[in-house]
């Protein structure tokens, strides 16, 4: 009889410690996720010839069927390879917001039918995509998805036409509770800024000048960059250029991830485009009256060299800012 209780105690002490170990092992795959970072990135077309690699790998695609009136959309590790469909909607009617967030497993996306906007989140391996949310829209306005931070989905809703002219409303949406929160009335993420997850977004308001930094741990505006342009993050660091037409320059720095810190890096006259900004290199042309060439600039930051390219892929630099 000793023997018996003996044995049946161990047995559960090992089942309490195999339970203990399955618990741990779940928490550590949700805290894993939770910390890995998403990155922004867009749908493409299958049709087109330029057909640009995910941030994660791969290839988020989406092809039309005239015949079923629907739209696929599809994850491939290799142009010619499986794909792998994560989301199917109508073809007419719905309207399909190709800009994502993704970690290399979920997929954030939303698409818009009538005055509804619906954000899923599907998985990059395929199978049926799960409703987190319906939200209002109004006409002509788009849902646009930003940002993952601490367990809050961050997206914007606005009008791609209107975007200097009419404000857009920044949310946040916690995707443990599915709390719904207004966080700002007047924001706007800068064209060619693809957050995908991070503390802080960066944009625009209407009716004020310059880069506005938004901290998603505090939920408020914590700084205003004066003649704030473009906007891009490289390496944990904050890369901006800010236009002044008056006194005819375009100015480069680099600064901490809330614009604070900055350090100037290039000063060029006020005809510069700037195509790239990062830690390795900046880009640029020199356009405008007086002015038209043709190639692009390359600064290397740690030489100081200025050379100029032909801007075509086989340059080998990165061309990523509009």
């Amino acid at each position: 009889m000793e023997k018996s209780f003996k044995k049946t105690k161990t047995l559960v002490s090992v089942l309490a410690a195999m339970l203990v170990l399955i618990f741990a092992m779940l928490l550590m795959t949700d805290t894993a996720d939770a910390a890995t970072k998403y990155q922004a990135a867009e749908i493409q077309d299958v049709r087109i010839s330029n057909i640009k690699e995910a941030p994660i790998g791969g290839y988020f695609l989406f092809e039309e069927d005239w015949t079923a009136e629907k739209v696929y959309c599809y994850y491939a590790k290799t142009l010619d390879g499986t794909k792998r469909k994560f989301a199917t909607i109508k073809l007419f009617g719905d309207n399909l917001s190709t800009k994502i967030l993704t970690n290399g497993s979920k997929i954030y996306y939303c698409v818009e039918t009538g005055s509804k906007g619906k954000i899923y989140c599907g998985n990059i391996k395929g199978g049926t995509p799960k409703l987190l949310k319906t939200v209002k829209v109004k006409d002509n306005h788009h849902v646009s998805v930003l940002s993952i931070y601490n367990g809050k989905l961050y997206y914007q809703i606005s009008d791609p036409l209107n975007k200097f002219s009419e404000k857009s409303s920044l949310y946040s949406l916690n995707l443990k509770s599915k709390e719904l929160k207004k966080i700002s009335s007047n924001f706007n993420t800068h064209t060619g800024y693809a957050p995908g997850s991070g503390r802080y977004l960066y944009g625009g308001s209407v009716g004020k000048d310059g880069i506005r930094v938004f901290d998603c741990k505090t939920n408020k505006i914590v700084r205003t960059i004066k003649e704030g342009y473009k906007v891009r993050t490289d390496g944990g660091k904050l890369y901006y250029s800010t236009y002044n037409s008056q006194k005819e320059y375009v100015r480069i720095y680099c600064a901490s991830l809330s614009g604070a810190n900055r350090k100037l890096l290039l000063k060029l006259p006020h005809q510069a485009m700037i195509k790239y900004m990062g830690a390795d290199v900046i880009c640029y042309q020199l356009w405008g009256e007086g002015v038209n060439e043709e190639g692009w600039h390359v600064y290397t930051l740690a030489t100081g060299e200025d050379k100029v390219v032909d801007g075509t892929a086989e340059s080998g630099y990165k061309w990523e800012m509009s």
